[in-house]
């Protein structure tokens, strides 16, 4: 399996940006651990309201190597309940392996 986590921006549970300004960035820590038994590459899209706003590039990790990174996303439209998707895939695969959630409030 592989592991797929957020942190806030000083690398703790929690900490999450809740209340953006329109173009302005959001940032959180994002965590991958590789428990494969073999070496894999991962890639990250973030999507925010189903739009795709931002990708970490090839993450490659041998068996029990992790990685964790800062990823920064910027709304751009107002509403409340915005949703910011971390979608995980493996080398590969076209299907999102893992997915994680964030709602943010977007104001001008």
């Amino acid at each position: 399996f592989t592991e797929f986590y957020i942190l806030g921006i000083e690398g703790k549970v929690g900490d999450y940006p809740e209340e953006l300004v329109v173009g302005e960035e959001g940032k959180v820590n994002i965590g991958i651990v590789n428990r494969e038994h073999e070496t894999m590459s991962y890639r990250v899209e973030v999507m925010v309201n189903g739009a795709k706003n931002t990708d970490v590039g090839l993450v490659i990790l041998s068996h029990e190597g992790g990685w964790e990174g800062e990823v920064s996303f910027v709304p751009g439209t107002v509403g409340k309940n915005q949703k910011v998707e971390f979608l995980l895939y493996k080398q590969g695969q076209a299907e999102v392996c893992q997915s994680l959630l964030l709602w943010i409030d977007v104001t001008n």
